[in-house]
């Protein structure tokens, strides 16, 4: 038997919070999926170590540091174990390991911890199978610069050591990672357990499916032995949910003096009414459970439709595979109870509750701002840097609200009387509508300040963006001679298309103004980037979504080939562009994007009596209703999870789109080639994800991205 050890030392969660998403990494992967291979998820405190890891055959470890190179609270047991001096040198001999340290290189004693830990783990005979890895908050990324890399390299070890079963799938990323818990009401009357009171949402059944299919999984009638078994022992549960007493503050004095920066306080608790008093040994500390408020539980029990008097129960939902269920809930529990004593819902949301919630999102445009919330991408902080020189040249382009950080830029150099010339490039909808800033940039237009450039969509039967502004005459000279007199070039806004299309614009005026090659244009436009003059927030997703179809230059061929990351293909000619989207294509106009922009996909579409055209090349007159069309692909779309029939099967038969006869494939296609709805929910999805009923004026979709 393998066993395996994801152990975390974490002081604020940071540490444990990454030790579970690479839990969940590993399940997605179907990594200890093998019989004969356990996981176990835990603080290296918690880990019974004295057994467990020397019999262990690999461990991963995360560590964070914490004030001057200290440990966390979660592993000084384990590491005053691990400093015993009878330990023997060869006692982890049989262990692999890994240690990923978490760190805030501002500090001077950067990742100290995890070095310690690495450097002791090999006296001890542990053999490591990669470098430990000091990922740094300060990186603009913070940890998931380091996080990503080393995870790339680290599961193809761990499969080495623990390979999965062979025909095992990876679990698509349109499933919704399992939870830990399942929760049972208790009927208001019976106060008995009531499954009836558990129907989950049409949303909530899908999920729950699809994680049928690739999780081992408690059956409901099992879930439900375990709830009656929790009722039966509530005294234990309920004596660790109390978990302490209720006392009367009895005096609060300040021992220092008044005028004294420092307000350290006495104060006294009467326990007099506690009998007896919990066990304790003088030099204790004393913990204050915090409490959110009467109101602000009674909210969010508003904006989930919950009742503060319903009750339940909590058990393990069978489908954490290596992460232990620990529950401090009375058995039952009261949702009142629950919002005002163990739910923090006033704290700052850590990324996997974003992740969780883009899985019930209806709205696409929500849906890809949670997931953005939740990437790498979403976390970026200060990446732009204002150029130190008051006479360079800046020329910032921020549509919608990526100017944010641009007004900050021109408040500044206007207040200090820079001379250096500011060119705001502004994109938005339409001028009426949400010019942002309209008044204070046109003040500054008079006074001469700034040289404004603005790119309204929807004021024009033609889209009309900044990257069209951009190239615009007076628009690129202006561009171009900034850059000639040394100027930087910032780009903020949309983490998705927008940044590739201007840096795509960029390359033509640069060709344009110097007569060079795409290819030389390209090369300076990366010198730019290298020497920070030209800085784009979020550039580490737009390098990644670049490369995706890129083009490259063959050594032996001397020309330009495309290479194709998800398909892992390269071939001379760019991809051909959509000709079989007939109802969904709203131009046909390929310069509308460029090749690093495109994404493909196939979709089936279902048309009703209100569809733009209510006719297809299987029916002439399509007299069926909304509803039923929404209907009829959220049946499709239930038989695709549950792999009763494929993608491509349903799209030949059923489809209304002429893509039919091709099985739903629309080839390639970039911004602005479909309808506004089809195209966010394409460009939000992930390579070989599967949408939720998309709306449009052809009618309903399913869209599966595959490329």
């Amino acid at each position: 038997m393998q066993h395996v050890a994801l152990l975390y030392g974490s002081q604020t969660g940071t540490a444990q919070e990454v030790a579970e998403r690479i839990a969940r990494d590993a399940r997605r992967q179907r990594l200890f999926t093998n019989a004969t291979t356990t996981l176990t998820l835990a603080s290296m405190d918690e880990y019974d170590f004295i057994h467990r890891l020397p019999e262990a055959s690999c461990a991963v470890f995360v560590c964070a540091t914490t004030g001057q190179g200290a440990n966390p609270d979660s592993m000084r047991r384990f590491w005053r174990f691990l400093c015993r001096r009878a330990l023997p040198a060869d006692c982890l001999a049989r262990l692999r390991f890994a240690v990923l340290g978490l760190g805030d290189s501002s500090y001077v004693k950067f990742n100290f911890a995890a070095k310690k830990l690495h450097r002791r783990l090999v006296q001890l005979g542990a053999q490591p199978l990669l470098d430990v890895a000091l990922a740094d908050d300060q990186d603009a990324y913070g940890v998931d610069s380091t996080l990503e890399q080393w995870l790339t390299s680290l599961w193809p070890l761990i499969e080495k050591i623990a390979p999965k079963p062979p025909n095992v799938d990876v679990v698509p990323p349109f499933v919704l990672p399992p939870s830990r818990a399942a929760t049972i009401f208790l009927n208001r009357e019976t106060r008995q357990l009531d499954p009836s009171l558990n129907s989950p949402s049409a949303p909530a059944l899908l999920h729950l499916q699809q994680q049928r299919s690739y999780y081992e999984t408690a059956s409901d009638e099992a879930i439900l032995r375990l709830a009656e078994h929790a009722l039966q022992t509530t005294d234990r549960a309920n004596e660790r949910a109390a978990g302490g007493i209720s006392v009367t503050v009895r005096e609060n004095a300040r021992l220092t003096a008044a005028g004294h920066f420092q307000d350290v306080r006495s104060i006294v608790f009467d326990t007099q009414e506690q009998s007896p008093l919990p066990d304790y040994t003088p030099g204790d500390v004393l913990y204050l459970q915090p409490h959110n408020t009467p109101e602000n539980a009674e909210l969010v029990a508003d904006m989930m439709g919950w009742s503060l008097d319903d009750t339940f129960v909590a058990v393990p939902s069978g489908m954490d595979h290596g992460s232990p269920f620990i529950s401090n809930l009375p058995r039952p529990c009261s949702v009142r109870d629950l919002l005002t004593k163990y739910l923090d819902i006033a704290s700052v949301p850590r990324r996997y509750f974003f992740e969780v919630l883009s899985y019930f999102a209806m709205d696409i445009r929500e849906r890809d701002k949670l997931r953005e919330f939740a990437s790498m991408e979403g976390q970026l902080r200060g990446a732009m840097t204002l150029q130190e020189d008051p006479r360079t040249p800046i020329v910032m382009i921020g549509p919608g609200t990526g100017v944010a950080p641009f007004r900050s830029f021109v408040t500044h150099r206007v207040s200090t009387n820079a001379p250096g010339r500011n060119l705001l490039f502004f994109g938005s909808r339409n001028s009426a509508g949400d010019f942002l800033y309209r008044d204070e940039w046109q003040s500054l237009v008079a006074a001469g300040k700034i040289e404004l450039f603005t790119a309204f969509s929807r004021d024009q039967d033609a889209k009309y963006y900044v990257q069209h502004r951009m190239l615009e005459e007076d628009a690129s000279a202006a561009i171009w001679s900034a850059l000639s007199d040394g100027g930087v070039i910032y780009i903020s806004g949309s983490a998705q298309q927008m940044p590739q299309d201007v840096r795509a614009a960029l390359q033509q005026i640069v060709v344009a103004q110097t007569g060079q090659s795409e290819a030389d244009a390209e090369a300076y436009l990366a010198q730019l980037e290298r020497v920070n003059r030209l800085q784009i927030q979020g550039a580490r997703q737009t390098s990644r979504i670049a490369r995706r179809l890129g083009d490259s230059h063959s050594a032996t061929k001397k020309r330009a080939y495309y290479f194709h990351v998800p398909t892992q293909k390269s071939q001379w000619e760019p991809p051909a562009l959509n000709s079989n989207a007939e109802d969904e294509s709203e131009s046909n106009d390929a310069s509308n994007s460029s090749t690093m922009s495109q994404v493909r996909a196939s979709h089936i579409l279902a048309k009703h009596k209100d569809s733009r055209r209510p006719s297809s090349w299987k029916t002439q007159n399509i007299t069926r209703t909304r509803d039923e069309a929404l209907a009829m692909i959220q049946q499709w779309r239930a038989q695709i999870v549950n792999k009763e029939k494929t993608f491509a099967d349903i799209a030949k038969v059923e489809s209304d789109c002429s893509s039919a006869k091709s099985g739903g494939d629309l080839g390639f296609f970039g911004p602005g080639q479909m309808q506004a709805p089809f195209e966010h929910a394409t460009f939000a999805l992930q390579v070989g994800e599967l949408s939720e009923p998309v709306f449009t004026d052809s009618g309903v979709h399913i869209i599966l991205r595959t490329a």
